[in-house]
């Protein structure tokens, strides 16, 4: 095993201390009411004011709500697919995921997003972990699961205003097109590197 440097084994010391004190604590801020200033089907924008005693501020919130992006691996292969993506005008490379239907469990949507998205059955759909694109002003609480498929259970049929092209790629190759550029999204990049991350350090295949 790697030794951790001694500076390190000693800022994290004293972080946990400082945790365990609460020196590093605050005072918990008040929420003032939100306001709505856009709603579409897709989205909602509000702005709130809170105060920290001392001070306030405003901010400006972009609310998704939650999603799920799901790992599909087969042997040492993972599943991708296709779609245009308006903001850097091409299409690109993702792992299948979307919005959480209200009331709907992350396996569940889970599993209607690869099916929907590839026309592939998954088995146990496990945690792999959660994040958030921002923690000030984007309300998109993002689950990514791993899962392994188990069989097709329709015909894949590319469709030009959702996904145009999946493919089972190596591992290996998807992480490197993480790092050359070629996949952009952020809920892939996150997904592929934890896996390989979590699969090295454990020894798990996953």
């Amino acid at each position: 095993m790697t030794r951790q440097p001694d500076c390190l084994v000693v800022a994290a010391s004293v972080a946990r201390k400082l945790y365990k004190s609460g020196r590093n604590r605050m005072t918990k801020p008040f929420r003032g009411p939100k306001t709505l200033i856009l709603q579409t089907p897709f989205v909602r924008i509000w702005n709130q004011r809170v105060s920290f005693g001392a001070f306030s501020k405003e901010y400006d919130i972009v609310d998704f709500g939650p999603r799920v992006g799901v790992l599909v691996l087969r042997a040492d292969e993972v599943l991708l697919v296709r779609q245009y993506r308006f903001l850097v005008d091409r299409p690109c490379w993702e792992i299948p995921g979307g919005s959480c239907e209200p009331g709907e469990s992350l396996a569940a949507a889970a599993r209607r997003e690869v099916l929907e998205e590839t026309g592939f059955g998954i088995g146990e759909v496990r945690p792999l972990l959660t994040y958030y694109p921002g923690l000030d002003n984007v309300d998109n609480r993002t689950s990514v699961m791993i899962a392994r498929v188990i069989h097709q259970e329709r015909a894949f049929i590319p469709d030009p205003a959702e996904v145009i092209e999946i493919a089972w790629l190596p591992l290996s190759t998807a992480l490197e097109m993480v790092f050359s550029g070629e996949i952009l999204d952020a809920m892939t990049a996150v997904a592929l590197t934890a896996h390989i991350a979590r699969r090295h350090s454990s020894g798990d295949p996953g």
